[in-house]
């Protein structure tokens, strides 16, 4: 009935460059973070009826190749529960990024562009 499930990814990535390239030699791939990982808390209340709660971590990475215009770490929290309604009718619920943490996908020199804020999606599900 009480779940804990996780991820973890340690990636020791880092570019093998010489010649035109040999500038970037050391440097870690662009959008290539050194950690992230997940972890979701879930309880089968009953038959179809499931609530949790997903904590995720993605660590800093670089938009570009020479290691600049940082992405930093981010940390969200996502609420799932789903409940029966009728026969083959579910209700679900998702909360995702309950904490509205601001998280950067892209960073162009400076220009930015975020991730999903906090959501809250309604809706029911019709079969198996």
């Amino acid at each position: 009935r009480l779940a804990l499930e996780g991820t973890l990814a340690l990636t020791d990535a880092g570019v093998e460059a010489d010649g035109a390239a040999a500038a970037l030699d050391g440097f870690r791939p662009a959008q290539v973070p050194a950690r992230a990982g997940s972890a979701t808390l879930s309880w089968n209340a009953a038959a179809d009826t499931r609530l949790s709660v997903t904590l995720r971590h993605v660590g800093r990475q670089f938009e570009g190749d020479r290691e600049d215009d940082a992405l930093p770490a981010a940390t969200t929290v996502d609420l799932f529960a789903q409940a029966p309604l009728y026969r083959q009718l579910t209700l679900i619920g998702r909360i995702e990024n309950l904490l509205d943490a601001d998280i950067i996908t892209r960073n162009g020199g400076g220009s930015i562009d975020l991730g999903v804020p906090f959501t809250a999606w309604l809706g029911v599900r019709y079969g198996y």
